[in-house]
């Protein structure tokens, strides 16, 4: 993945993957179950409900 954004000229960030899952997180669980979610992203549904699983604006819009 940091190859690839070195080659698009974009530089990484700090914890890449966690943040990738941690932002994806919610937006799959809408469509999925919670622990099939889990499985593909490689943590456990304890994990994802205290840490990934937020209320966000969209969800009060």
């Amino acid at each position: 993945m940091l190859r690839l954004l070195r080659r698009a000229g974009i530089s990484g960030w700090p914890r890449l993957f966690h943040s990738m899952r941690a932002s994806h997180q919610p937006e799959l669980q809408r469509e999925f179950p919670l622990h099939v979610v889990c499985s593909w992203l490689g943590n456990s549904p304890r994990i994802a409900q205290q840490s990934y699983l937020l209320v966000t604006e969209d969800d009060f819009a």
